[in-house]
């Protein structure tokens, strides 16, 4: 408990120091992980947005056979991805 009040003072108090958005900064340009991570965000908030009238994003007016190359597509981009990150466990493979 003691380290996670610390944690959040850490985080309230260095909120406002630039030395840690230059790291991020320099992290994002990089293109490593933090690159992909925030491009896949900003994708699934975008595809929320223009979804948000409808009950879920994938609510799309495709002919089925077009679905299921868009839902396959993803998938199969999902299992490629969890290979290219050995340094970090991908939890939908330990099941």
């Amino acid at each position: 408990m003691g380290d996670a009040l610390t944690v959040c003072r850490k985080i309230g108090t260095e909120i406002f120091y630039f030395a840690g958005y230059r790291q991020l900064a320099l992290d994002y340009m990089a293109k490593g992980p933090l690159f992909y991570a925030v491009n896949l965000l900003v994708a699934f908030v975008l595809i929320e947005w223009v979804q948000r009238h409808k009950s879920y994003a994938l609510e799309i007016g495709w002919p089925k056979p077009l679905r299921w190359v868009a839902y396959t597509t993803a998938f199969w981009f999902v299992a490629e991805y969890a290979e290219k990150t050995p340094n970090s466990p991908f939890i939908y493979f330990q099941f």
